[in-house]
């Protein structure tokens, strides 16, 4: 069952991701569709924008992940765990990502699992990013625009210029204000969604992480526990299956 969504028709005002196109699966599904990725290296973190709704849903007010179209992409959120390994070291990895366990949230304390996702593809710069969504995911592009979406996650290229640093921000138009990530219209916070700025004024490339569909699952009630409470950061598993064995059914 999907979520109820909550937002508005306008991405401008857009409250929460919409994730029906994603269908709950159990434990025992899970765990079949998986088995044969058990020794892949795995990455855990807390989606604190997360909150348990009144209907027993999942809401995610965030822009990464992000899940829109249904194809998951990592490009504005957990820029230390991104950048802390090579660009070719991403391909295959899972990334799993839990609820908050905050009350004020709706939870009861408890970390749930919102999303689990093998990393297919990584790109440098939003420039080539875009050109592959461009060409492979069109309609997921279409929803996945920071300058439409104020949870968009891709940043667009601007057509007016060919040549250029396409890690340099302005090379790209900036996100709508009011995007999760641009409060304001003179907000430089969506810079760093770019690349990362260096203290000698140069500017890094974060791995942008593009998911394999098929290998993705999103839990939009809270059905399966992870045994275990989180802070903020992330941890390395070397191996999903080891993450695995702290998961049980609600």
């Amino acid at each position: 069952m999907g979520c109820k969504p909550c937002e508005s028709e306008s991405g401008r005002g857009k409250e929460c991701q919409d994730i029906r196109a994603w269908a709950c699966v159990s434990l025992a599904d899970f765990l079949s569709k998986s088995a044969a990725f058990a020794q892949s290296e795995c990455y855990l973190y807390t989606v604190r924008t997360t909150r348990r709704l009144k209907d027993n849903s999942i809401c995610h007010w965030g822009s990464g992940p992000n899940l829109e179209g249904g194809l998951a992409t990592l490009c504005t959120c957990k820029h230390d765990m991104r950048s802390g390994r090579r660009h070719r070291e991403w391909p295959n990895t899972w990334i799993v990502g839990l609820t908050s366990r905050d009350k004020r949230k709706g939870f009861d304390g408890r970390h749930y699992l919102f999303y689990m996702t093998r990393v297919q593809r990584v790109f440098s710069t939003h420039k080539e990013l875009f050109e592959f969504l461009t060409e492979e995911y069109p309609d997921a592009l279409a929803v996945k625009l920071a300058d439409q979406n104020r949870l968009g996650d891709v940043f667009r290229p601007r057509a007016d210029l060919t040549v250029g640093d396409w890690l340099s921000p302005s090379m790209y138009h900036p996100p709508i204000i009011n995007h999760s990530h641009c409060k304001t219209a003179n907000s430089d916070e969506w810079h760093n969604d770019v690349s990362l700025a260096r203290p000698d004024g140069t500017r890094m490339s974060i791995p942008l992480l593009v998911a394999d569909p098929e290998m993705t699952f999103v839990w939009n009630r809270p059905t399966i526990k992870y045994r275990g409470l989180r802070g903020i950061g992330y941890e390395k598993f070397e191996s999903l299956g080891e993450l695995i064995s702290r998961l049980e059914c609600s």
